[in-house]
């Protein structure tokens, strides 16, 4: 027995050491505080167990599990992860993600968002299935009124883009392809053998073309720059689909600094789509406080600002506020019901060399109140 004595001691000491020095790759040795810049960026392997958790009201609330990989700058870079400008060096990012909600949605899937060749040469690329349960309210100025009517969505999702840079420019163009397998199903409400469901199965493929510019001084925080993006997406049966349809999207966002410890986000999209596309590819308003689906339209305007006020190197506060209208009639967009939400939130710090902060925002909007656990102050 007394020879294990001296091992067991041992052990338990190398444990408390190992487990001590594992967790002071989380201290950021300027400042002292919480931080994960070591342990992501300067070690080989360094993955991000990201806990998700899903507060989004179109599928109800849920938990899942994100494993997210930074690879390390372009080796063109020598290790500097800023530039003369002052802008940060974007990373590459890969991500899987397994997630379920409590009206029993499941989601799983992953991602590669490349940068290569000094930032020249931008990829995206995602796949993944679904089994969700929404709620389908209706299009237009109708919408406001509805109860929803529920339908279960059985998905596979395949979504590649790439992009060049134009010359030295923040202009980048590109191409994209899209490709959706839905299976869809609404319950009648009628208890009838054979009549209980409605049953759609289709296909959706798209091949489409982009032009973006891109000067956000950071990909995942910015305080300045500009992400403005125009994409055109044409969905044929001559592709393999079984809808022909246009899709144009305008996504524009402007962000700056007026005082030292403020940052002022702004934030204006339209989709303007034309064409026979299924109700569950309509364009909706996608704003915190308002879910998915809940106002679709063949055209779709929404508008947001927000703010954050520094409190601390580590610490803001925000506040935001948006509005939307969604419609059928491009030429009445303007007196279309307006949908508004507003809220406020705080993040923290997280990754001080990659300025990825994180944490919570409290939004309401026309129906509900909602939290959303939140990465970064871009918007998406």
């Amino acid at each position: 027995m007394r020879r294990l004595v001296l091992p067991l001691l041992l052990l338990v000491s190398y444990s408390a050491l190992a487990a001590d020095s594992f967790l002071s790759n989380f201290i950021d040795p300027d400042d002292g505080w919480f931080d994960g810049s070591q342990f992501l960026l300067d070690y080989p392997y360094g993955v991000l167990p990201v806990p998700v958790v899903i507060t989004e009201p179109a599928v109800g609330e849920g938990l899942g599990l994100a494993a997210v990989y930074f690879h390390d700058a372009d080796p063109a870079w020598d290790g500097e992860r800023v530039g003369e400008d002052g802008r940060l060096h974007p990373l590459s990012t890969s991500a899987v993600v397994a997630a379920a909600t409590n009206n029993d949605s499941k989601i799983v899937g992953g991602g590669h968002f490349g940068h290569y060749k000094r930032d020249t040469l931008r990829y995206e690329g995602m796949v993944g299935a679904a089994d969700i349960n929404l709620k389908f309210y209706g299009l237009g100025d109708g919408a406001e009124n509805s109860g929803g009517f529920g339908f279960n969505a059985k998905a596979l999702f395949v979504s590649q883009q790439l992009a060049f840079r134009l010359g030295r420019s923040n202009w980048f163009v590109g191409g994209e392809l899209q490709y959706t397998d839905m299976e869809t199903k609404f319950k009648t409400g009628i208890d009838i053998p054979g009549l209980d469901t409605f049953d759609f199965d289709s296909t959706n493929v798209a091949l489409g073309v982009l032009a973006f510019y891109d000067s956000l001084s950071n990909p995942y925080t910015p305080h300045s720059g500009v992400l403005s993006d125009v994409s055109y997406k044409r969905y044929d049966e001559s592709l393999g689909g079984d809808f022909d349809y246009n899709l144009l999207d305008l996504k524009n966002q402007v962000h700056f600094t007026p005082w030292q410890s403020l940052a002022v986000g702004l934030r204006l999209d339209a989709s303007f789509l034309s064409g026979d596309a299924p109700f569950w590819a309509l364009p909706f308003i996608s704003m915190r406080g308002i879910p998915a689906l809940r106002y679709q339209g063949e055209n779709v305007v929404t508008a947001e600002v927000q703010g954050a006020w520094s409190l601390h190197p580590r610490w803001q506060l925000l506040g935001f506020a948006g509005a939307g209208q969604a419609t059928q009639d491009r030429d009445n967009l303007g007196d279309a019901e307006t949908h508004v939400s507003y809220g406020a939130g705080f993040r923290y710090l997280a990754v001080r060399q990659l300025g990825l902060n994180m944490g919570l925002d409290v939004a309401k909007g026309p129906e509900e109140t909602v939290w959303y656990v939140s990465f970064g102050t871009k918007f998406m």
